[in-house]
């Protein structure tokens, strides 16, 4: 019987919040795999019977990236007590992405649903390149001051996450099928009142999710990876609890969209 070691990987999202018992997607995803022709296995550090590895505000990297030395910042580090680089995936690739949760056995399918971003929007990083400084968003209005650049900056952030993913899975002698998950919008009522989700925010969301659609399905630029996207912007669509996490609702079509996602694309 082939077997899968799933892996997910992102933020809030991926840990599940807002859900009962914190299970997210990855509960009704098992549901839907149950009773397959293939033994399924969660792993990750984190959670107890489905495991993962989601970090609840985790931003893609740091504020200056070690593979390209290119320097970030978040228009709204100084919003409050929380602090924007405290949380990132970047430093756990190595430890993730390694033989203690996926195989190098032929008849194992090592499956990776990443979705991450939707803090890096949140927080507004932008490259320091676009002349961004961390007082840039005057008066926390989410208006102008390199907004319009969101989508490029996060997406280089994502392609240099990739980059660290392919480096760790061909130290390590793996092979990965990397599903990526489109993030989904954020409505107005999210986050709180002095941090808004702009009409700018939602655009800059879309053209963060075009790149990634038009840019890395079937990619062939990490060589350890097969890529293939799943849209779970389309998905989820506007079944956000807060303005950023998903219903339950949000959280059944997610599993949905992975499934046929595996199906198409890991088992097929």
């Amino acid at each position: 019987m082939e077997r899968l070691n799933i892996m997910a990987m992102g933020d809030s999202i991926t840990v599940g919040f807002g859900s009962e018992e914190q299970a997210g997607y990855r509960q009704p995803l098992k549901d839907r795999l149950t009773g397959k022709p293939y033994s399924v296995s969660f792993v990750g550090k984190f959670g107890s019977d489905l495991k993962h590895w989601g970090r609840t505000g985790a931003l893609i990297s740091e504020d200056r990236d070690p593979i390209t030395g290119e320097t970030y910042v978040a228009l709204r580090q100084n919003s409050g007590s929380r602090l924007p680089f405290k949380n990132t995936l970047a430093p756990d690739i190595t430890e993730a992405i390694s033989p203690a949760y996926f195989s190098r056995n032929s008849t194992t399918k090592n499956v990776l649903l990443l979705t991450i971003g939707t803090n890096d929007f949140s927080n507004q990083v932008v490259s320091s390149k676009y002349g961004a400084v961390t007082s840039g968003d005057l008066g926390n209005d989410a208006l102008g001051e390199q907004q319009d650049k969101l989508g490029d900056t996060i997406y280089q952030r994502l392609r240099s996450l990739l980059t660290r993913i392919n480096n760790a899975a061909k130290n390590n002698g793996l092979s990965l099928d990397l599903l990526l998950g489109t993030i989904p919008t954020q409505l107005e009522s999210s986050l709180t009142p002095d941090r808004p989700a702009s009409s700018i925010t939602r655009s800059e969301i879309s053209q963060y999710n075009t790149l990634i659609k038009q840019t890395l399905n079937s990619s062939t630029a990490y060589s350890n990876l097969e890529i293939a996207v799943v849209d779970q912007f389309s998905a989820i669509g506007v079944n956000l609890r807060d303005g950023i996490h998903p219903t339950a609702q949000g959280y059944n079509a997610m599993a949905s969209a992975w499934l046929q996602g595996i199906e198409a694309n890991v088992l097929a």
